[in-house]
C-alpha cells in the first residue's frame, strides 16, 4: 500500500470530527471491501451499494473520501468518463458536507 493510500486510510478512520459518529465509521476491513468491487458495483448501484450506502446514512465525507481514495487505488483502469463521474460525485458529497471550496475543485 503507498503512503498516498495509507494517509487517506487513517483519515478516513480518524475518530475526530465528523468521524465520532459510529455510523460513519469506515473500518479497514470496509475498505478493502469498497476498493475490490467493481466501478458498476461501487458507483452506480443504488439505493445502498458501494459508496451511495454512506450516502444514504448522510456520511457525506466519508462517502467523499471512499470516492476518492477508490478513483486513486483504480486510477489505472477507470476510464476517462468513470474518472470524471467519480470525481463529481465526490464533490457532491463534499457540497454535502459543506466543504464549499473542496466541492467546487471537483466541479472544474
Amino acid at each position: 500500500m503507498s503512503l498516498n493510500f495509507l494517509l487517506l486510510f487513517l483519515a478516513l478512520t480518524s475518530n475526530e470530527g465528523a468521524f465520532a459518529n459510529r455510523t460513519c465509521e469506515v473500518s479497514g476491513k470496509s475498505l478493502e471491501a469498497f476498493l475490490r468491487l467493481s466501478y458498476i458495483a461501487f458507483d452506480e448501484t443504488e439505493p445502498k451499494g458501494g459508496w451511495r450506502d454512506l450516502y444514504a446514512r448522510e456520511c457525506y465525507l466519508e462517502a467523499a473520501k471512499i470516492i476518492d481514495v477508490y478513483q486513486l487505488h483504480h486510477l489505472a483502469t477507470l476510464t476517462a468518463a468513470e474518472k470524471r463521474m467519480l470525481t463529481w460525485h465526490a464533490g457532491q458529497n463534499y457540497a454535502n458536507e459543506g466543504l464549499k471550496d473542496v466541492a467546487l475543485s471537483r466541479f472544474k
